[in-house]
């Protein structure tokens, strides 16, 4: 239903931290003794998962019957929607400012984690085998929040759900790359991680700022577009890295969440919220 879409979204989504929590489990593991190539080697379990999904797995009856009503004439042909449609009757400004929330809030996650592993092994001190457990214990924290987040957005609405993850993210991100004590710095992980769950939160959220017939295409676009942009926070964050330190990079990193959930609450408050009785 409309006002559970932040609740759906949130745990289909809450597989992913479940990922990242096995790969540095395996990383802790297996780089120490085998090296990095037999590490590798794990991605084959995805192929597992996609056998089981091709054979065992059946479409939705609803997309079944889609198919068959158009191959007997029942119903047209969908329509042809056009990128530029989203720019169109005053919708440039939700494209434009949601596109700019993808872009630097995953700006500011994929850069901090990318070089997360290294700066816990370089700047923090940690062995390999050490740097998997703390982020394996990291990911336990986004699994919880993928999924709070997700109830709460059914409650106080989507908006305002996504702006208080990027502020949350923030503020941790900051707290966390100041911390040096390796203890506090292994429970600070999943403090600061329980507030990334600003994707699935954009993905529920984003759809609702279009009209139906280009809800796919508005929120696709804003949400990939911006996802593209963030693919050179790596390499920025590197260079700024080689220039100054770990520690700066990614603390600069807190700077974009900042500016991400500033620019949310720019956006209309237009989601669907969870009826006070269910």
């Amino acid at each position: 239903p409309p006002q559970q879409r932040g609740r759906a979204a949130a745990f289909v989504m809450s597989s992913f931290p479940v990922g990242v929590g096995l790969a540095s489990f395996f990383a802790g593991k297996i780089i120490p003794t085998m090296g990095w190539r037999v590490l590798f080697l794990t991605a084959g379990l995805a192929l597992l998962v996609a056998v089981y999904i091709f054979f065992f797995v059946d479409e939705s009856e609803a997309w079944k019957a889609q198919c068959d009503a158009r191959r007997s004439g029942a119903v047209a042909e969908p329509e042809k929607i056009s990128v530029g449609e989203i720019f169109k009757d005053g919708m440039a400004r939700n494209t434009i400012v949601a596109t700019l929330i993808s872009a630097l809030a995953l700006s500011a996650y994929w850069g901090t984690t990318t070089w997360l592993p290294t700066y816990l092994v370089k700047e923090r001190g940690l062995s390999v085998a050490d740097m998997g457990t703390f982020m394996t214990i990291l990911s336990v924290g986004m699994f919880f929040g993928y999924n709070l987040f997700g109830w709460l957005a059914d409650v106080i609405g989507k908006r305002n759900a996504l702006a208080l993850s990027l502020f949350g993210s923030a503020v941790m991100l900051a707290v966390y790359a100041m911390t040096e004590n390796h203890t506090t710095l292994m429970w600070m992980g999943p403090a600061y991680a329980f507030f990334m769950a600003f994707v699935g939160l954009m993905g529920s959220y984003y759809g609702e700022l279009f009209p139906t017939r280009i809800r796919t295409t508005g929120s696709g676009f804003c949400f990939n577009v911006g996802r593209g942009i963030s693919a050179f926070a790596p390499v920025i964050l590197g260079g700024l890295a080689t220039t100054y330190s770990l520690q700066t990079s990614i603390l600069f990193c807190s700077i974009p969440f900042l500016v991400a959930g500033l620019a949310t609450l720019l956006l209309p408050a237009t989601e669907t919220r969870r009826p006070a009785a269910d």
